[in-house]
């Protein structure tokens, strides 16, 4: 018993005597900041305090000057920062090497890593708040979680890298289940050892170096984001910023160049994106928006487009929950995948009036709380694999309408010919629908669950109304036609419209023809004398041709959106 009490006796002594030193494991404290001196070298090295826990900003110096001799700090060591609630730091040009978890899950907002370092750690900089990174051009090496923060958005490697090794975390590409959303430019030309296993969503590239073996195909296989998009810009050094946009040339010879990338600033809350940019006195024009532009900017408020622009890349704009509306010009001819998911600040939508066909990709407004839409064009939806797996899979057009609760008002002009099968499927808040004297079908199933449906008016060129387009719409208390002629109605389009609350109106003198003609004879009430579609002209909303909502009509051109869902322009001098 005297034995083994001697024992416990001896081991608390030995933690007592230990920890202490465990605690403060430093050889000196300079101005605040622990450093351990390499003997061997007779540098300094950045150590942990435990004792300490740093916040805000701190700057790192070149040297120290320690009983009258200066050493040189070249490195800062293992868990440095860690945890600790730092949200800046500025290092000097003598560090050379950022060890393992050196600012793990720190507060950092922001770092300049000074263009001398040469080996990031691993997880130097995992947990971090960052959105943009710059690795300088003397990094050689980047190890495993390096840069894994959930708020990365961009991230510029420099042209030294040499080696880099799963810089998003281990196994983060394994089997390809997922990449990060990310936008990587891969500034050197010959790429690091390891480089497939660091693609983010979007890889920028000089040369097709990095587009061989597997990844050949990679830019055109984006199904469902097991596939990195690699774009070549063979002029990617040139690449400019303006008003915090980032733009590339892509022949500048002939002055044309695509928006690539953004700034992530809270002071800028407006994105702009013209006909031409102006940088260093030379106008290029710009041709489009590539994927992932401006994706999780949270601090964008307006997003405008001028009328050169010619396509919006995929997710360009996914998760600015801050934006509020947009205007899509008539020179746009292509709109991406999920564009706009997670905008929940957008309320309107303007397809701008104009002749050519415009694309749309799937789930462009997921998780928006969109509430009117006006098109003003014809559109056609980009076919998407569905099913399970990639290969074998079918490919269906998809509706961005599609199961949207949020909507409310939709109005489509004379320029659109045919409301597609299941356009509108599922968009149980819309209420009030017009639509021009262009279309000719609706589709199966186009309202099917539109159970809030209440007004709905179609123009003198319908010819045929689809299977079931109306199940469950027994809400509708007034539908408007212009058609002279009824249309054609598929199997039960029109059955779930409650008769005895429904008034249907139709042009003068064609009140015989709806009362004979299959399920437009159901109707108990049919009335005469159709002028025109509008049933009210209470106003609902005013809003600026770039979406921003108005209390009042102001000088030039206003989208005035009424409460039975008819939409004009008003031009105030």
């Amino acid at each position: 018993m005297d034995k083994q009490r001697m024992t416990k006796t001896v081991f608390v002594l030995l933690v007592a005597l230990f920890t202490p030193a465990i605690a403060n494991a430093y050889d000196y404290e300079v101005d605040g900041i622990c450093y351990n001196l390499n003997k061997y070298t007779q540098t300094l090295v950045v150590t942990k305090n435990y004792n300490v826990k740093y916040s805000g900003h701190i700057t790192i110096p070149a040297a120290c000057i320690i009983s009258g001799k200066s050493y040189p700090v070249t490195k800062i060591g293992y868990e440095a920062f860690a945890n600790s609630d730092l949200t800046s730091v500025a290092m000097p040009n003598s560090i050379d090497t950022i060890d393992n978890y050196a600012f793990q899950n720190c507060k950092l907002e922001s770092v300049e890593i000074p263009n001398s370092v040469k080996v990031i750690g691993r997880d130097a900089f995992n947990g971090c708040k960052m959105s943009t990174i710059v690795i300088p051009n003397s990094v050689e090496r980047i190890d495993n979680g390096a840069l894994d923060m959930s708020t990365l958005k961009t991230v510029f490697m420099g042209t030294g890298l040499k080696k880099i090794e799963f810089p998003w975390g281990f196994g983060f590409h394994s089997e390809r289940q997922s990449i990060p959303d990310i936008k990587v430019f891969w500034l050197g030309n010959t790429p690091p050892t390891g480089y497939q296993d660091a693609f983010g969503k979007v890889n920028y590239v000089a040369n097709d170096l990095y587009t061989s073996g597997h990844f050949r195909d990679a830019q055109v296989y984006t199904w469902r984001n097991k596939f990195p998009i690699i774009t070549v810009y063979p002029f990617l050094s040139t690449m400019f910023t303006v008003d915090g946009i980032v733009y590339v040339p892509i022949n500048p010879s002939e002055r044309t160049c695509e928006a690539i990338d953004c700034t992530y600033d809270k002071n800028i809350t407006e994105a702009h994106f013209g006909p031409t940019v102006t940088y260093k006195g030379i106008d290029m024009r710009v041709m489009g928006i590539h994927a992932l532009t401006c994706f999780g900017n949270e601090y964008i408020k307006r997003v405008s487009f001028g009328d050169g622009i010619q396509e919006i890349g995929d997710r360009a704009f996914y998760g600015c929950t801050a934006c509020e509306g947009v205007r899509i010009p008539k020179t746009i001819k292509k709109i991406g995948n999920e564009v706009f998911p997670e905008c929940k600040s957008i309320r309107d939508f303007i397809f701008e009036d104009g002749d050519d066909v415009l694309e749309l990709g799937f789930l462009i407004f997921n998780n928006c709380s969109l509430d009117s839409v006006y098109i003003g064009r014809n559109i056609s939806y980009v076919p998407v694999y569905t099913g399970n797996g990639m290969y074998g899979a079918t490919l269906t057009a998809h509706s961005p309408f599609y199961r949207n609760t949020s909507l409310r008002t939709v109005h489509i002009t004379d320029m659109e010919d045919e409301i597609y099968e299941n356009e509108f499927y599922g968009c149980s808040g819309l209420k009030n629908v017009r639509i021009g004297d262009g279309v000719k079908t609706i589709g199966n199933w186009a309202f099917s669950g539109c159970s809030s449906l209440d007004y709905f008016a179609f123009g003198s060129s319908m010819e045929s109304i689809g299977e079931e387009a109306f199940s469950d719409c027994t809400d509708v208390t007034q539908i408007i036609s212009r058609a002279a002629t009824p249309p054609t109605c598929g199997n039960q389009a029109l059955d779930d419209i409650n008769k005895w609350n429904c008034v249907l109106k139709v042009p003068k003198g064609s009140v015989d023809a709806y009362q004979a003609a299959p399920q437009w004879k159901e109707f108990f009430f049919i009335e005469a004398g159709v002028k025109d579609i509008q049933a009210d002209t209470k106003v609902k909303r005013i809003h600026s041709l770039q979406g921003q909502s108005l209390s009042k009509p102001i000088k030039g051109l206003n989208i005035v959106e009424q409460e039975n869902g008819t939409t004009k322009k008003v031009i105030i001098k």
